[in-house]
């Protein structure tokens, strides 16, 4: 038995890292609320009042896809398929504003 466990270290170790090369890596990274103030979104459950939260699908620095819970901002309605600028945020929920045509001219519609 201690034989063959020498023998079979080195196959072993030349066979994992082969597979560790074609194994993607899990990368992962934490997000602070307050880093989503100031991003651009799509609303995609909505339409955005000040009832119940909707929910707005934005891209973070890292190109990763979150949804958020949002509510409009006081005076603001944006309807679902709309651009929005997130503007505020506490415990989880987020508030909006319609995003500004400057910036929704440059934006990308596929949030």
């Amino acid at each position: 038995m201690p034989a063959a466990f020498l023998a079979a270290l080195p196959s072993t170790r030349w066979a994992s890292r082969g597979i560790a090369r074609i194994i993607p890596r899990d990368e992962t990274n934490a997000l602070s609320q307050s880093e989503f103030i100031g991003l651009i979104g799509t609303v995609t459950i909505g339409p955005l009042d000040q009832g119940h939260p909707g929910a707005v699908r934005v891209k973070d620095r890292y190109d990763n896809v979150h949804i958020l819970r949002a509510r409009a901002a006081p005076g603001h309605l944006m309807a679902t398929g709309a651009l929005v600028l997130i503007v505020d945020g506490a415990d989880g929920l987020f508030e909006a504003i319609p995003a500004p045509d400057s910036v929704a001219g440059s934006a990308s519609t596929g949030v």
